[in-house]
């Protein structure tokens, strides 16, 4: 048998028009001035941005923004994230889009409270201490980073993925809405539900004994994943197959 402790602190947010819980939510949690953390740019042509916005300019929350992180994000946006956060006096981030997006917010929380080297925390020559709260709005299923303690950033020429994790990293909410998926291009949807179908074969065929629970609840799973990958593409608009890439409980939990 083995022990262990189950603990996902993140409060989810799931269905359509969720984001009415974002101003409330970031107050909740001490937020009045906001770091929007986001990707390329294309939550400001799918009606996401001005979502957001919306609740900052209801609830009296200031922001200011970090775009442009790109996939496999690397150091530089961390270090640019916390200089945005310090010299704005932010006191919350809000990252928006996938996977990429909600790691580089994490690792810009830990930064903003370490006066080294943000280096420091990703190869562990120093601990995260008192890192800055977060919450997430995702855009893509795949990787479980709006429910879980950890990010992957890539640092230096040889592009090494460094991995940082502390458990005041959880997001303090993540906001689920299946609708902010539907404009997700079809390679990026497959790539999602190939990222999902690797983390639930890193479990599955993990030698553990004792495991005859979560495996067949494994099963089911990837049985959804690839009985439903084909519908996506074809139709992404249906309820019973758009909401089926919002697997988003396929994190390590």
């Amino acid at each position: 048998m083995e022990n262990f402790i189950y603990n996902i602190p993140t409060r989810a947010y799931f269905g359509k028009g969720q984001v009415s819980n974002l101003g409330a939510a970031i107050k909740e949690f001490g937020g009045s001035k906001v770091l929007l953390a986001y990707g390329g740019g294309s939550i400001k042509t799918n009606g996401i941005y001005d979502d957001v916005v919306a609740q900052f300019e209801s609830h009296g929350i200031g922001f200011v923004e970090l775009a442009g992180i790109k996939p496999n994000p690397r150091v530089e946006s961390v270090n640019e994230g916390v200089a945005l956060y310090r010299e704005n006096g932010c006191d919350f981030i809000l990252a928006v889009g996938g996977g990429s997006t909600l790691d580089a917010a994490k690792a810009i929380a830990a930064g903003v409270s370490y006066e080294g080297d943000v280096l420091d925390l990703l190869t562990g020559k120093a601990e995260t201490k008192n890192p800055a709260p977060l919450g997430t709005i995702l855009t893509m299923a795949g990787t479980g980073s709006e429910m879980d303690l950890g990010g992957v950033i890539t640092a230096g020429e040889d592009n090494k993925k460094l991995v940082i994790m502390h458990p005041e990293l959880f997001p303090k909410f993540s906001i689920l809405d299946p609708e902010y998926t539907l404009t997700v291009p079809a390679h990026h949807s497959m790539a999602g539900c190939a990222d999902i179908l690797c983390h639930l074969m890193e479990q599955y065929l993990t030698p553990e004994c004792g495991a005859d629970v979560q495996d067949r609840m494994n099963e089911g799973l990837m049985k959804v994943v690839l009985d439903n990958s084909a519908n996506i593409l074809a139709n992404p608009q249906r309820t019973s197959c758009g909401q089926a890439q919002w697997l988003w409980q396929d994190s390590n939990y």
